[in-house]
């Protein structure tokens, strides 16, 4: 165990974040909040990520190389510690308003979590003054709804990725072991012969994507009284990292179908696998064409649109929103995008949808965006290779002399992989079950319908989606009522699910930390 390597390399990745905290100060400035506790709300997490930073790099190890075990120990503790680090400044910058009184740092690390494993989820929620998202809009704290929104972008893509695309001393030979731990998806390799090359291309497809939507909402500011540079900004940002963010409490609903049209196209975009934009770059249109996760993408989409649109028109036809086909396809499309990509964006409250539309849109979540996007869930890949594994088990049980394998683009799978895929299958199923009793012990929070609430609240979580399925944990709720106990369990099952599982279980297991395997 190179532990020499983990401390050195978790340094860097604090005084990457406290860095990045300047573009929030300097919003801040620009928006004329230059108050002392405006200010400082950035200065002193910044200071403290800098100096603990420098401190575990005052010396470079002479032994850089690592491995998994290595690897799967910086990326769990690293994102822990810039989950802490990223909660600092809204509980300095909201310190002593009356208006955020009822939030201790419990809330606001769970905002944190919420944000850098682009869950979108919230604690912040309506009070006697108004809903504590607006009061930050209009009220001098656009910094940090900001730095809110940025943690989106962060994460989206991966610290470590951003760290193998911008740190030489990072991105050596075991930089695959960072990525492995970090990235979404049952295997991940390069796209060119550099570690560190392979994670800039993906930071400069991600920028480059994020850049466009950014001018596209723009320009809806002049027809769109509402929208303007920073809204574009912030919804580009909780787009690009499928996380939700919003500027104001009512979402992507307080704009026009043309702003709903782009975030909507978007979302879809970033839950596609990265490594397809590459192919098409190089003009290998015709392998992402033949791509099966893909296709498995659009087609759980398109018939979860088709059925949720139906049964919308039959079960909630009277409603003004849904009496007409088209805007029932308009709202049933945008929802499950931003569910299945795990963004969590809503222009309506979905809690109140029939029950159908409901299991549709739980198994759109489940299933997720695909493998090496920004988007969460069980991934596409996973998905089919679990399907296609069923389907070979029956043809085996029905000619046992046969000899079967499982493709996926024409290609053999190794076993390795589909054995990968069906344990972590089931590792994830246990933790959701088990979770899912933990939280039904926070009965004052359950509301009416306590077992769907403990249910949505935990997939949504784990899957990093946002919203849950009633109102208390819906799209127009908040995770705020709940126990700090069950908050923290919340902030647990939001890293198990950014990082799929293995790299926060590995720092529970005694084994990781001994120095032989």
């Amino acid at each position: 165990m190179n532990y020499k390597t983990v401390i050195y390399t978790i340094g860097q990745i604090l005084k990457m974040v406290a860095c990045l905290m300047a573009l929030p100060l300097l919003t801040a400035l620009i928006c004329g909040e230059t108050s002392a506790r405006s200010i400082m709300s950035f200065v002193v997490p910044m200071l403290v990520g800098l100096g603990a930073g420098f401190v575990l790099t005052r010396s470079r190890p002479v032994e850089m190389s690592f491995y998994a075990r290595e690897g799967f120990l910086i990326v769990g503790f690293s994102w822990i510690v810039i989950s802490l680090l990223g909660a600092l400044p809204f509980a300095i910058g909201t310190f002593g308003d009356e208006r955020f009184a009822d939030l201790s740092f419990m809330d606001w690390l769970f905002e944190s979590v919420s944000g850098f494993t682009t869950t979108g989820t919230t604690i912040l929620h309506q009070t006697a003054a108004g809903h504590q998202i607006d009061i930050m809009y209009a009220c001098g704290y656009r910094g940090l709804l900001l730095w809110r929104s940025l943690t989106h972008w962060i994460g989206g893509m991966g610290v470590l990725v951003f760290v193998l695309a911008v740190l030489p001393s990072a991105s050596g030979a075991s930089g695959i072991f960072l990525m492995q731990a970090e990235s979404t998806g049952p295997t991940v390799g390069k796209l060119v012969s550099r570690m560190s090359s392979t994670a800039r291309l993906l930071y400069i497809i991600y920028t480059v994507m994020t850049i466009v939507e950014i001018a596209l909402l723009s320009i809806a500011g002049f027809f769109d009284g509402g929208m303007n540079f920073f809204q574009a900004v912030v919804l580009s940002f909780g787009t690009a990292g499928t996380g939700g963010f919003a500027a104001t409490s009512g979402s992507v609903g307080d704009f026009g179908i043309y702003v709903q049209v782009v975030v909507g196209i978007f979302m879809f975009l970033f839950g596609i696998n990265f490594n397809l934009y590459y192919l098409l770059f190089i003009g290998k249109a015709k392998d992402l064409l033949k791509n099966e996760e893909l296709r498995v993408y659009v087609g759980c989409l398109v018939a979860g649109i088709i059925i949720t649109t139906v049964n919308l028109r039959v079960g909630m036809g009277e409603v003004a929103e849904y009496s007409n086909f088209w805007s029932a396809l308009g709202v049933a499309s945008f929802t499950a995008v931003s569910l299945m990509t795990s963004t969590g964006y809503a222009t309506a409250d979905f809690s109140s949808w029939p029950v159908l539309s409901h299991g549709i849109l739980l198994l759109l979540m489940f299933i997720g965006a695909c493998a090496g996007s920004t988007g969460g869930g069980f991934k596409c890949s996973r998905f089919l290779i679990l399907v296609k594994c069923a389907i070979m088990r029956c043809r085996k049980l029905l000619n046992p002399r046969a000899v079967y394998s499982v493709k996926i683009d024409g290609k053999r799978l190794d076993d390795e992989v589909a054995s990968g895929v069906t344990g972590y299958f089931t590792v994830y199923v246990l933790i959701l079950l088990f979770s899912v009793l933990l939280v039904c012990i926070d009965v004052g929070a359950l509301g009416d319908n306590p077992l769907v609430t403990s249910f949505s609240s935990v997939l949504t979580t784990l899957n990093n989606i946002g919203p849950g399925m009633t109102p208390i944990v819906g799209p127009s709720g908040s995770f705020f009522a709940f126990a700090p106990a069950t908050k923290l369990l919340f902030c647990l099952l939001m890293l198990f699910g950014r990082l799929e599982i293995y790299p926060i279980l590995m720092l529970f297991t005694p084994r990781t930390y001994t120095r032989t395997a």
